[in-house]
């Protein structure tokens, strides 16, 4: 989808967004991040000055580096942060038959000579007993101000892991693995992995300096393989070793130009855009999408789907929402929604029979809701959020049935998917950025 930010991918904070009542192209949806480099340094490093945060929060910067020469020139890799966009948890990830580390073919350690040095170890885990809701044994993370927190519902207890301070304040992809947790800012600084038990550790090799995509399983990400500044496909990287595995997603010959940064397809794989279609890259080769979808809007991303939303004319008032089945491109008919764009990616349920969506209301304000993929309608209340909610701020439970969002404020907000009932968490929580649930 040109220029559209998937659930799934990097997180990308999108600050002061304007939530606007005509039809989405996807290009318009990167306007706020499209003067942003790909591969710039971050606060502390020595090749570009320039902070990928102020430039998201509306504050003039400079044009930095780019790794890639997209048409575009935009950053956001959905997702899925974040940016996600995707981050562990959001729905519709396949797990792995094993946790065993797939077959490596190289261990990538070229981390740039200016990326800064490593930063001072932090304390370990501190654990908190709190009354919990009673939903299972569901294990939530959620990537807070200089900590990862892992609420385990069905033992009632809230574990805090401190992380150094990250050194920019850009985007960050945040995800989930079968023993523990990653943040990788997409600047050339360092990111960290968080284990269950053990001391938190820089990431290397592969991972030292480098956007991720979410990959096809909990352990693995994906990472652009380039010759010079041409884009050739993507490398898996297995994440507890940093570990270049055999498996790559190569980009067709036949796309032409690339016009939009590469995006997480919520399944695993990756969308990425051209002069001649938008191609799905899955392991058994690049499948083209139905061309009209070049010009909807993306809603919502997960277990092998895509929700848009088809706005062929300015004066629609509400516009046609059709399911797009991946990776052949089957499309069906599930309802209507307000003609928007310039909204975030929100995710679909792994039963897929929800997805949870933004919206804004009357006043501009906006929201989180849910729309139920059978009857086309929406379930409960908004949410209301902030207007600086970053991709990967929603996720959902492993069997569907919960939904787990960042409310106005950061604070944390339940929803039952069957019913629409929210209620918030009382964690004890500081500001929430982004969220993922262990599956």
């Amino acid at each position: 989808m040109v220029g559209a930010a998937a659930a799934t991918t990097v997180m990308a904070m999108l600050s002061r967004r304007v939530v606007r009542l005509i039809p989405g192209g996807l290009i318009e949806r990167t306007v706020k991040i499209a003067r942003l480099p790909w591969d710039h340094r971050g606060v502390d490093g020595h090749d570009d000055p320039v902070d990928a945060g102020e430039e998201l929060l509306g504050q003039p910067a400079a044009s930095g580096r780019r790794r890639l020469g997209y048409g575009l020139a935009a950053l956001l890799l959905v997702g899925g942060v974040t940016v996600g966009l995707v981050t562990r948890g959001h729905g519709g990830h396949h797990q792995s038959q094993s946790t065993r580390p797939p077959n490596t073919a190289s261990a990538d350690s070229s981390a740039d000579s200016h990326a800064p040095a490593p930063s001072t170890a932090v304390s370990g885990p501190v654990v908190r007993t709190v009354a919990l809701p009673d939903i299972g044994p569901v294990q939530l993370f959620a990537r807070v101000a200089n900590a990862v927190v892992r609420l385990d519902f069905a033992a009632s207890r809230v574990i805090t892991t401190a992380v150094p301070t990250l050194r920019s304040t850009g985007p960050v992809t945040f995800g989930v693995t079968e023993t523990g947790a990653y943040v990788r800012p997409i600047d050339v600084v360092p990111g960290y992995f968080v284990p269950d038990a053990g001391p938190v550790r820089e990431l290397t090799g592969a991972l030292a300096d480098r956007a991720v995509l979410p990959g096809p399983d909990s352990e693995s990400v994906w990472i652009e393989h380039t010759a010079g500044d041409k884009l050739l496909g993507f490398r898996e990287v297995y994440v507890p070793t940093s570990a270049v595995t055999s498996r790559l997603l190569p980009v067709p010959a036949s796309i032409g130009r690339i016009w939009a940064p590469p995006q997480a397809d919520g399944s695993g794989y990756v969308l990425i855009s051209g002069e001649h279609g938008t191609f799905d890259l899955r392991p058994d080769g690049a499948h083209r999408l139905p061309p009209a979808l070049l010009h909807d809007t993306m809603l919502a991303a997960g277990n092998n789907r895509l929700l848009v939303a088809i706005c062929p004319s300015p004066e629609l008032q509400r516009c046609p929402v059709s399911l797009v089945h991946l990776p052949g491109g089957r499309v069906s008919r599930v309802g209507s929604t307000l003609a928007v764009s310039g909204l975030l990616t929100g995710v679909i349920a792994p039963d897929a029979r929800t997805a949870l969506i933004y919206q804004p209301d009357g006043a501009g304000q906006l929201g989180e809701r849910l729309f139920d993929l059978d009857t086309g309608r929406f379930r409960g209340p908004a949410v209301p959020v902030d207007s600086e909610v970053q991709a990967g701020a929603v996720t959902y439970s492993p069997d569907g049935a919960w939904v787990f969002m960042v409310g106005a404020g950061g604070t944390l907000i339940m929803m039952d998917a069957r019913t629409g009932t929210v209620q918030r968490i009382d964690a004890g929580l500081p500001v929430v950025y982004q969220l993922a649930v262990r599956s």
